[in-house]
């Protein structure tokens, strides 16, 4: 009897440990708009969708230009454009938004952002995009 009492309380703590891990998950990255590796026109705006809800004074992003048309040629020359302003989504918890200063130029665009979940857990990542 004393086996099948050890064996039932090792598979309830095995399930409460299964259940519990993604509460303490860091936020995933489900969507983005722009798509990764896309072409966009006009943009201001990146909209970034998480597994779960954002808090969005942790969470934020760096927008980094990576390539622009002079002069008919493409040049690389990465160009840090700073900070983008974070908020959330009013009627999606799980969405933040990103918007820089101004509407974006033609040319790519690398993102590198950072997502807090409500536990406090930070997910980091990086959206490549391009702007036509």
């Amino acid at each position: 009897m004393t086996h099948g009492r050890t064996a039932f309380r090792a598979l309830i703590i095995a399930t409460a440990i299964a259940v519990a891990a993604p509460a303490f998950a860091a936020p995933r990255l489900v969507s983005s708009m722009p798509g990764e590796k896309t072409l966009s026109a006009t943009l201001k705006q990146v909209t970034l969708r998480f597994s779960e809800p954002v808090a969005v004074r942790q969470s934020g992003g760096e927008l980094t230009m990576t390539s622009m048309m002079m002069d008919g040629r493409l040049m690389e020359m990465p160009m840090s454009l700073g900070a983008l302003t974070a908020t959330a989504d009013p009627t999606h918890p799980d969405t933040l938004i990103l918007t820089a200063k101004a509407t974006l130029a033609t040319g790519g665009y690398s993102l590198s952002w950072r997502a807090a979940g409500a536990d406090g857990k930070t997910a980091k990542g990086k959206l490549i995009f391009n702007i036509r």
